[in-house]
């Protein structure tokens, strides 16, 4: 396994880690009221992944490119489920680090009601005397929470729509990479076509599943349900996260070839 492959997986890693973090900053606005502010302090983790991805992005397109001049599709193949059980791997971390960013996040907009100014709230919490207070809120996952989710489970029809966006997500850009070495006439073809999958999985996100979460939410915040609730879908929300990307793992090589299907039928 070279350097390039290993950095691809441990910022694919990184990339999923944060994205998970999301749901840390749901937790940190419903303990704080204030959820505006705990997302906006959550950006500051989302550029640390943007960043992550343009590099990664880069650094897979030339494992792509490597196997394109040498026409390897196993290889490539294998490198990509690789790069699919990193995100697992992601989401796994990120699942694990959500309560201590949750706290950290929660800590970080009560600071910013005292300072207010996000440049002020990072440089005080990586000072010497905010370190040791952040250590101080670090937090490990309760199985209490799980152990409640899985009592009080959200409607199937959810999960199962969760899991569906998440799993085009993931196998979209892979199984076009694997379509463009396969079908090598028509490269540009094959990498235009995931914004199709990645599409529907937003459609069915915006229809079907932010909806009940805002609803979970603004619902919590006003006081009309238990706070636990918004943890029992963050909870579901994460699992359904990491079984669509487990499941791009069977998805890969048919996606894949289905795609290389449609170039050729588009520059025939």
């Amino acid at each position: 396994m070279n350097i390039r492959l290993v950095s691809v997986l441990v910022l694919t890693v990184v990339i999923y880690t944060v994205n998970i973090l999301a749901y840390a900053a749901r937790l940190a606005g419903i303990h704080t009221q204030r959820p505006a502010q705990a997302r906006s302090l959550y950006n500051l983790l989302a550029l640390s992944s943007r960043a992550a991805h343009a590099v990664q992005a880069t650094l897979l397109a030339g494992l792509v490119d490597l196997s394109a001049s040498t026409a390897s599709v196993t290889d490539l193949t294998s490198t990509l489920r690789f790069v699919l059980f990193a995100g697992a791997g992601g989401i796994l971390l990120g699942a694990a680090l959500v309560p201590s960013a949750a706290s950290l996040l929660a800590r970080g907009v009560q600071s910013y009601q005292a300072r207010g100014s996000i440049p002020r709230v990072v440089l005080h919490g990586v000072s010497i005397e905010g370190l040791p207070r952040a250590w101080g809120l670090l937090r490990r996952p309760r199985t209490r929470s799980v152990r409640y989710a899985r009592e009080h489970r959200p409607r199937k029809r959810w999960i199962l729509i969760t899991v569906v966006v998440a799993g085009l997500n993931a196998v979209a850009g892979p199984a076009a990479q694997i379509a463009s070495v396969v079908a090598s006439e028509g490269t540009r073809t094959s990498l235009s076509l995931p914004s199709f999958l990645t599409g529907l999985g937003i459609v069915l996100m915006t229809l079907f599943v932010d909806p009940v979460t805002a609803q979970v939410t603004d619902q919590a915040l006003r006081g009309e349900r238990p706070a636990q609730d918004v943890t029992v879908f963050s909870v579901w929300q994460i699992g359904a996260q990491l079984v669509g990307v487990l499941s791009a793992q069977l998805l890969l090589v048919p996606v894949a070839g289905m795609l290389a299907a449609i170039t050729d039928l588009l520059v025939s």
